[in-house]
């Protein structure tokens, strides 16, 4: 019995065929499909009422649609609170799996009423779950900062301001963060790398972001539990990747751009340090600097694109901080989506340089295991807009946005033919900032006045 069997069936119909199955068939039921069952007796209704049933929804949606987990504890949450989460999971993949045109609740976040500008919300970086999004001034003329999306009113908080521990920051020049999420973590947990480019100083700080409270009523606390200094003035920080182990930074130069180095730092030999210097000698020369793309993938293992060979570069890291090169992967594309963990393994999409062709990337966490690219699917023809991509949905930005979703399938990574069509078109009148395909959540900006925030109901 197929989940297909029971859209636009008979409510008394799936009740028969139920009363002669187990309850581990309701796993089988879409959500219409539970609703329908629910109403149909107050047996199937108390099934569909427990906290187990709510539990292996849960978990059937990050196994087999690789859905970030929940940010609490399941135990946490209590029924009622599991089924919304769910639910709206649910919704997402539902509006665009069946080609549905979406309807969207509108919020609008006007800027200057926020203490906020436009400009921070280039770098900004909505976090895993679409709640929580993170954002700071270029210059660091306001510190971190976050936002709760889920809020009805969301307010700036304050995340981590370096200034209050480091007295030496003048004349900011450049500010990037970069984050590390904590998947073995009971709780939403991550490590934020924020560096800081000035005058006269370049230093990294390294923080522990916890979740702290439940529901509503959570917020984000960091802690700073490193600080590292580049002493070499000369070289200007390009792009950071780290884990709960290791900096990675690619470096260039100030006085002679070409000159590029990528820099690995085992910070956990500094914890509690308020001014370590890098050490100097873990560095790798590379010959052409990459694009932005830089991310561990598990455990010592980080991706990183290469602009010269139009290729991703998958590295280990090995004793004193070497640098092993595991594999290299021929993409011809700069774009591709942030990676994925799941269990075993870590995807990304990416589209050709012709924007013909959209393909998925398996890149299995055993390093013995070479990567496998899966052919996603072909464009019917060439889009003249720029794509955000996401791991099962992809948006076409241009006057109206396209919305492509598509399926994977690991457990049979070979190449197939699909034409890639939009399941949908939305108009959000406004520039498209980041997307959370989980929730239905999309971010958009207009001017550098408000930020919109658009949910699928």
């Amino acid at each position: 019995m197929t989940r297909r069997l029971f859209l636009g069936v008979d409510p008394f119909l799936v009740v028969s065929a139920l009363s002669a199955s187990p309850p581990s068939v309701f796993l089988h039921l879409d959500i219409p499909g539970v609703l329908a069952v629910r109403l149909s007796c107050k047996s199937f209704y108390s099934v569909t009422k427990t906290r187990q049933f709510w539990y292996n929804r849960v978990s059937q949606l990050i196994e087999t649609r690789y859905v970030c987990p929940p940010e609490e504890n399941l135990d946490e949450y209590n029924i009622d609170e599991l089924e919304r989460w769910v639910m709206r999971r649910c919704r997402s993949r539902e509006v665009f799996a069946n080609h549905s045109q979406p309807s969207f609740r509108e919020r609008t976040l006007d800027f200057h009423c926020l203490g906020l500008s436009g400009p921070e919300f280039w770098g900004s970086k909505l976090i895993p779950g679409g709640r929580w999004l993170l954002i700071t001034h270029p210059s660091l003329a306001k510190p971190m900062r976050f936002l709760d999306l889920d809020s009805p009113s969301p307010t700036p908080h304050l995340l981590f301001d370096p200034r209050e521990i480091d007295d030496a920051i003048r004349e900011v020049r450049t500010v990037k963060f970069k984050i590390w999420m904590d998947r073995g973590a009971p709780r939403l947990s991550f490590r934020l790398a924020l560096v800081v480019f000035a005058k006269d100083i370049s230093r990294t700080y390294i923080c522990q972001v916890d979740l702290a409270g439940h529901g509503a009523s959570a917020t984000l606390v960091a802690s700073n539990i490193a600080i590292l200094r580049n002493t070499d003035l000369s070289m200007f920080p390009l792009y950071t990747a780290l884990n709960d182990s290791y900096l990675v930074q690619v470096w260039c130069g100030r006085v002679v751009p070409m000159t590029i180095r990528i820099e690995v730092y085992d910070y956990r030999k500094t914890f509690g340090s308020l001014d370590c210097p890098m050490n100097q000698s873990n560095e790798h020369l590379i010959i052409a600097p990459p694009y932005e793309n830089m991310e561990f993938i598990d455990k010592d293992i980080f991706a990183m694109s290469n602009q010269q060979s139009s290729s991703l570069l998958i590295f280990e890291i090995g004793p004193s901080a070497s640098v092993n090169l595991l594999h290299r992967i021929d993409m011809y594309s700069s774009s591709w989506s942030t990676i994925r963990w799941i269990p075993g393994a870590s995807i990304i999409t990416m589209m050709n340089v012709d924007r013909e062709e959209l393909q998925g990337l398996v890149i299995p966490h055993d390093p013995s295991h070479p990567p496998t690219i899966v052919v996603l699917g072909r464009c019917k023809k060439r889009k003249s807009g720029g794509y955000k991509l996401g791991t099962w949905v992809s948006v076409v930005v241009d006057k109206v946005h396209e919305v492509i979703s598509y399926d994977w399938d690991l457990n049979s990574p070979v190449n197939f033919e699909r034409t890639l069509t939009p399941h949908c078109e939305v108009n959000f009148s406004t520039r498209l900032l980041t997307f959370d395909e989980d929730t239905g959540r999309f971010l958009a900006y207009r001017g550098h006045k408000t930020l919109v925030i658009y949910d699928i109901i």
